[in-house]
């Protein structure tokens, strides 16, 4: 154990209940641990893995995206992985459209679950129940058991009211075979106490509702890493970000897909020039899985939803079917080691508002290249003849240099801008608290408040 690591009240007590948990002679074990910003879950879980390689005992560590994972990795001291990309695989002719479960031939085996808040259950946003495969992969190993860790304070995922990996009341009530341990974080660790983005986080999460001022008074923060700004400092601050941190490290969040393809027109155009809708260096971001570029053997496995992706090279551009698409050749900045991957990218999926193309836009191009292929009799071998076609399986993206607070979700940025926009009435609400308090908290050097009106901030000190 590290002597010098000194831990809270709350830290104490989770570790306690850790050993507790993992002494339990029970199948089906599940430890929930739930914090809010800065009560310290990151330095107890680099604690336990520390402790882990240590012992030489086993355990995996995985995240619901690339940055995520990334973000896990960094603070852990150890690689982790995409939830996707270790509990499924993809193989054969029909598997370009879904996964299937893998088999869990671990033993013995403690799976760590960072962001688990991401973890969608059974919704028409998702073709895969992660949360119930996640659940089956790991107890179907032997002897393997589960920790999820998480905010409770962040969005759930997208179409879902609440996470339902962090109720260990619900999880209990749907899987009823599951033993369930619950620590929740509240203290805020001490050396965090002075982070100007951590106060903010604090200060907005216990609001209990909407109500003016939602921010402190920001300039009593000796670290400026929380600042106002103005549209007409925009440009200039975005420039200074990106000459700080660079490109992959600064971001712009906002609350609508149109305005985040909005603001990424902008800045395409006046900060880097650019007038073609792709080129060399523009940063994009998946907005849908996709099984069909990599070989499943690559450390990716698949292309996820979320993952960032510069472009090398543009090779054509191409129309065909009604539609326009693009060959790329991507680089993707969370797997530095995988070097340039050639694909086919869908340019509709770029200005469209949707987080990804309809299915009314993906039936239209199905049935185009459908028609193709008249000649072959049976349904089932026209259908297969579909899913190998690679303008069917073209990447869907968006510029990332602003995305949605849902997109943003699980991954961190050195600079986080996030956009005011237009807040109508019926949107001031808790749910937006929630949204502002998981964008604010993607921050991990600056936060910068663009545009916010002047009555969210706080005139005098605040009181917590």
């Amino acid at each position: 154990m590290n002597q010098a690591l000194t831990f809270t009240s709350d830290q104490e007590q989770a570790l306690a209940q850790f050993l507790e948990f993992i002494r339990a002679n029970q199948t089906r074990k599940l430890w929930v641990l739930t914090g809010y910003a800065g009560t310290g879950k990151s330095t107890l879980i680099a604690h336990l893995v520390q402790q882990m390689r240590a012992e030489q005992l086993p355990f995996k560590l995985l995240a619901p995206t690339g940055r995520a994972a990334k973000v896990l990795s960094n603070y852990a001291g150890f690689p982790a992985s995409t939830i996707h990309r270790h509990i499924y695989f993809s193989g054969g002719e029909l598997s370009t459209q879904g996964l299937s479960l893998a088999k869990n031939l671990h033993k013995n085996t403690l799976f760590f679950v960072d962001e688990a808040s991401m973890l969608a259950a059974a919704s028409a946003y998702e073709a895969n129940n992660v949360l119930e495969d996640l659940l089956n992969y790991v107890y179907n190993g032997e002897n393997c058991h589960l920790i999820f860790i998480g905010d409770p304070g962040q969005l759930p995922p997208v179409g879902q009211e609440q996470s339902l990996a962090l109720e260990p009341a619900l999880l209990a009530e749907a899987f009823s075979s599951l033993h369930i341990w619950h620590s929740h974080l509240t203290q805020v660790v001490r050396v965090n106490e002075s982070s100007g983005i951590l106060t903010a986080a604090t200060y907005l999460r216990q609001k209990q509702d909407f109500v003016l001022p939602l921010f402190p008074k920001l300039s009593q923060f000796t670290d400026a890493s929380v600042q106002e700004i103005n549209g007409a400092d925009f440009q200039e601050s975005l420039e200074s970000s990106m000459a700080q941190v660079g490109t992959d490290e600064t971001i712009l969040l906002t609350l609508a897909n149109k305005r985040a393809n909005q603001w990424n027109l902008e800045i395409r155009n006046r900060l880097f020039y650019r007038e073609e809708v792709l080129e060399k260096g523009d940063l994009l971001m998946v907005v849908k899985n996709n099984y069909f570029w990599l070989d499943p053997s690559s450390k990716m496995g698949f292309i996820a939803n979320g993952e960032l992706a510069r472009v090398d090279r543009v090779r054509k551009f191409e129309a065909y079917y009604g539609f326009e698409f693009a060959q790329l050749d991507l680089c993707f900045v969370d797997y530095p080691d995988q070097g340039p991957i050639t694909c086919i990218v869908h340019i509709q999926s770029l200005s469209d508002e949707g987080p990804s193309l309809s299915r009314d836009v993906l039936r239209k191009l199905f049935y185009a290249i459908e028609a193709e292929h008249t000649d072959i009799k049976n349904k089932q071998k026209r259908y297969r003849e579909v899913l190998k076609n690679p303008y069917f399986n073209a990447l869907q993206i968006k510029y990332a240099h602003a995305v949605t607070v849902h997109k943003a979700q699980g991954g961190q940025w050195a600079h986080v801008y996030v956009d005011y926009g237009y807040l109508p009435e019926e949107r001031k609400n808790k749910a937006y608290l929630r949204w502002l308090y998981t964008a604010i908290t993607r921050a991990s050097e600056k936060l910068f408040l663009l545009n916010f009106p002047p009555d969210f901030f706080a005139l005098n000190e605040p009181n917590s």
